[in-house]
């Protein structure tokens, strides 16, 4: 992802602008805009490369986590916050027979992709539905 606005839209932890993920606080004085999570007090909101999770009253989201879906979006998967374009197992297609057919990307064969293309990935020689 080549986007270079995550931190100006506050996605990305900013020291001394943002609180610390965690204050070493004790459950008892674990108060907003902190919360007690996996015995420790830690900041409701996450940021990009902090850990996330599904906690009551939002606690543990990501920040802007899927709010529009734009190039800036983003999620918890597997546990992290992660860009949204990141946060999905991508699907293993086969380009048609019919159809069009480039090097690296094609039409996929039996509607695998959703109407989406084919592409080849660079990593594993293998294609993925876009």
């Amino acid at each position: 992802i080549l986007n270079d606005l995550w931190q100006e839209k506050g996605l990305v932890y900013q020291e001394g602008v943002d609180e610390p993920p965690t204050n070493g606080k004790p459950y008892w004085s674990c108060w907003h805009p902190y919360t007690w999570h996996n015995g420790t007090c830690q900041r409701k909101e996450r940021f990009l490369g902090e850990i996330c999770w599904d906690g009551h009253w939002g606690a543990g989201a990501c920040a802007d986590a899927a709010q529009s879906y734009d190039e800036y979006s983003t999620a918890c998967y597997k546990g992290k916050c992660v860009p949204f374009a990141y946060a999905q197992d991508r699907q293993e297609c086969s380009c048609a027979w019919f159809g069009w057919n480039f090097l690296f990307m094609c039409s996929a064969s039996d509607g695998q992709c959703g109407g989406h293309a084919c592409v080849l990935n660079s990593g594993d020689g293998k294609k993925y539905c876009e």
